[in-house]
């Protein structure tokens, strides 16, 4: 179960990587972008991502969803 925020980021991610096609975050797409989507600073955005990667959620370089919730 994830955090709302941490949701906002997820839906975000996962939300660019779909409406790219490649299968992998653009990298275009900076923590940045994706913090200022999520309403979220980037230092968050950072520790997400980290812990995503910890639980195997995400791969990231590139960035990629490898578990969804």
């Amino acid at each position: 179960m994830l955090l709302p925020a941490e949701q906002r980021i997820f839906e975000v991610i996962a939300w660019c990587i779909t409406s790219n096609n490649s299968g992998a975050l653009p990298n275009c797409i900076t923590q940045e972008i994706i913090a200022k989507l999520s309403n979220s600073s980037r230092e968050y955005v950072n520790l997400i991502l980290s812990k995503f990667k910890k639980q195997g959620v995400m791969s990231l370089k590139p960035i990629v969803i490898t578990k969804v919730f």
